[in-house]
């Protein structure tokens, strides 16, 4: 909805020129509500009225004589109206507007306020804080879907929070990010709340389903697609205006009738694994016929390498080479290492300053705990 058919940003501006809200009442006793409305009551916006149409349009208004600072407000709004009604109209017909058109339009703030204030009255409770408070951004992503007539797939990442970036990498920040663009949708009358959440819903039940033996768990990613095609298809086979029709949002039964159509839950199915299907649990298993007993393979006997012939005899008996490398033998004994270190965890050019005994940073096998322990 654009500034010019806003009933709310024209209520608000009609209240900051007369404060006491005498305007706002007036010109709602003749029906006009809205800046475009306003722009028209006295012949085109591109027609200056005359003094006696003002006179007119006055006393209409407010009836009797009305005062100059009455009269002065009428011209205000009357000039203001007229210049946002131009500007509109030479925005969507000249080459740069039209280059323009997939930009997103901004919903006025006052009007954003007014459907949220109808939306929390309308659904009961919903507290619209925090996780579930939509962002302005995506508000203005679902009401350009509503304007232009145009589906488009809404991405969880898209479906930010007002005081935060959108994530998904979870099935609980999935959830709210689904839940906010319901409440987006559902604001600007592009779907209802109910029917969106039940297909929400729907997806995250799937989540925690239990699988047949071979097959995986449906994951996040499963869903994503699934919900990215049926908005895909909603595209394909949805055409004309989304405006609701009276009470009914056009695109409810629509949803409604693709949330079980194969094309998007055969993605939702659960994948087969590539590892072999064991066996039940509860199966007996035959028994096995006792085979000849092989003779105890020979140890063999694995000649030492250079560094652990070299090893201190005081920390033969530990284990110093870990995943990360080789530990300095000089820092684990009395004297320790004066070499300089750098890194986390701290290492020099003979290795890492961890102890020998825990291998843990610190400090060295000569203060350890464990060591003395054992």
């Amino acid at each position: 909805m654009s500034l010019i058919e806003s009933a709310a940003a024209f209520r608000q501006r009609c209240d900051e020129i007369t404060t006491d809200g005498s305007l706002r009442v007036a010109l709602d006793g003749q029906a006009i509500r809205t800046h475009s409305a306003m722009a028209f009551t006295m012949g085109t916006p591109q027609m200056t009225p005359t003094e006696d149409q003002f006179g007119a349009l006055a006393q209409r208004v407010f009836g009797v004589a009305p005062s100059v600072g009455q009269m002065s407000a009428i011209r205000r709004v009357h000039f203001e109206s007229t210049t946002l009604v131009i500007s509109t109209i030479r925005e969507k017909v000249t080459s740069e507007g039209a280059e323009k058109g997939d930009t997103t339009k901004k919903i006025p703030l006052a009007e954003k306020k007014q459907r949220r204030d109808d939306q929390l009255a309308r659904l009961n409770g919903i507290s619209m804080v925090g996780e579930l408070d939509p962002s302005h951004a995506l508000l203005d992503l679902a009401n350009q879907m509503l304007e232009s007539g145009v589906i488009i797939w809404l991405a969880p990442s898209k479906c930010s929070k007002r005081d935060d970036e959108a994530e998904w990498n979870s099935e609980l920040k999935y959830q709210w990010c689904m839940m906010r663009r319901g409440l987006a949708f559902d604001q600007c009358r592009v779907l209802s709340w109910s029917v969106h959440q039940h297909w929400t819903n729907y997806m995250l039940n799937l989540m925690s389903r239990p699988v047949n033996p071979g097959f995986q768990q449906i994951k996040l990613d499963q869903l994503v697609r699934a919900d990215r095609e049926l908005w895909t298809l909603l595209a394909q086979e949805v055409s004309g205006s989304l405006k609701m029709d009276g009470n009914e949002i056009p695109l409810d039964k629509h949803v409604t009738r693709l949330a079980t159509d194969p094309r998007v839950t055969m993605l939702l199915l659960p994948l087969p694994t590539n590892q072999r299907v064991t066996e039940a649990p509860d199966k007996p298993r035959p028994n096995a016929k006792a085979g000849p007993v092989r003779p105890a393979a020979k140890v063999s006997t694995k000649r030492k390498t250079r560094a652990e012939r070299s090893c201190p005899e005081e920390l033969k008996q530990y284990n110093t080479k870990v995943a990360a490398g080789q530990i300095c033998w000089n820092y684990n004994m009395k004297d320790g290492c004066q070499l300089s270190t750098s890194g986390k965890p701290a290492k020099c050019s003979r290795g890492l300053h961890l102890c020998a005994c825990c291998h843990k940073a610190g400090h060295s096998l000569v203060v350890c705990r464990e060591a003395k322990k054992g």
